[in-house]
């Protein structure tokens, strides 16, 4: 059987310009003996004619027992009907034709080549066989494996960071909302008015808290989080929370990117400023802007109330800010008159 038999495969463009059977002779003498790659040649009929020195030496047969269909005995079983298949596909089609497959080394070890043949024609125009070459592609496919097992891997470790963000962030939600109905029931039991007054901010703080791991956990980069469109999501949250009479909030200024933690704490310390902002600021718009630099993102948070005393005591939700910005490294300033602005600067991701 030779390998005109075999059924068409492979694809390939057509062999532009056609090789002349009157240049191979010089080509073969001169050139095919010497040459660093495995060069053959076959007739009309598919059979093998020729193979050079190097393709002999690193089969270690003869020219005759490669001769014909002979070579395919070197061939790795399970490629040697992709291998004619395409080969006989480009015969028929007088074409070119590219394939890569397993060859048995002199040492019996099977080496990935690269073989590729074009048709190739007599001065009058007449196909008369195909001329081709093979090159040693082991080591470029030991690397695609290598390669592809570690894409492998780090998509395994993908997914089971996501599953366990999941569970992590279902965990958070729960204990938030396990916190949330005690200090409402607590709350519901006490008939202390201030006390009571306490327990209600302290919900709302939970209520806050799970809105900003809420806004974390959508977002698909867990690396960082872009830092305007996070700051929207937090305050549209806010203001469905307290839902305000007469005040507005507005957020502006540039699209940039933070590191998550920095995100985390940023989104933590705002809720704080901008919900006391909302509550104690008096009617009227809340403004907040997202500033960068090339070493900092800055976020300001304005409001159009009477501002903050100097000798004013610190309340418990600055209190907390102050000391959430200061682990996270994230510099906290506080201005008044007119109203009060707060300043977060963070450093740049």
């Amino acid at each position: 059987m030779t390998m005109h038999d075999y059924a068409s495969g492979g694809t390939g463009p057509p062999a532009e310009p056609r090789v002349s059977e009157a240049d191979l002779p010089p080509l073969i003498e001169d050139f095919a003996e010497q040459a660093p790659v495995l060069i053959w040649r076959c007739d009309t009929s598919g059979a093998c004619t020729y193979f050079n020195r190097p393709w002999l030496e690193f089969t270690g047969r003869t020219l005759e027992a490669e001769s014909g269909n002979g070579w395919v005995e070197g061939v790795h079983p399970e490629d040697v009907e992709r291998c004619l298949g395409s080969f006989s596909g480009a015969l028929n089609e007088r074409r070119e034709f590219i394939v890569d497959y397993r060859l048995r080394r002199h040492d019996g070890e099977y080496r990935w080549v690269l073989d590729k043949g074009r048709p190739i024609f007599d001065r009058a125009g007449e196909f008369a066989g195909f001329l081709g070459s093979c090159v040693d592609v082991t080591e470029i496919k030991t690397a695609e494996s290598r390669i592809e097992a570690a894409l492998d891997d780090a998509r395994r470790a993908i997914r089971q960071r996501d599953v366990l963000i999941r569970e992590v962030h279902h965990r958070v939600k729960n204990n938030l909302q396990v916190i949330l109905s005690l200090v409402g029931l607590q709350s519901r039991e006490t008939e202390d008015g201030p006390v009571r007054r306490g327990l209600e901010r302290l919900a709302m703080r939970i209520r806050s808290l799970a809105l900003v791991q809420q806004e974390l956990h959508d977002d698909n980069d867990i690396a960082s989080i872009e830092l305007l469109s996070f700051i929207r999501r937090i305050c549209n949250g806010l203001m469905g929370l307290q839902r305000p009479e007469g005040v507005s909030v507005q957020v502006t200024g540039t699209v940039c990117e933070v590191d998550i933690l920095l995100g985390s704490a940023a989104g933590v310390i705002l809720t704080e400023i901008i919900g006391n902002a909302v509550l104690h600021g008096g009617p009227g718009r809340v403004l907040v802007t997202v500033e960068t630099t090339p070493t900092s993102r800055v976020v300001s948070v304005t409001d159009q109330g009477p501002g903050v005393p100097a000798d004013a005591p610190k309340g418990l939700g600055l209190l907390l800010a102050e000391r959430i910005a200061m682990q996270a490294g994230i510099r906290l300033s506080v201005a008044s008159g007119p109203g009060a602005k707060v300043m977060l600067e963070m450093p740049a991701t």
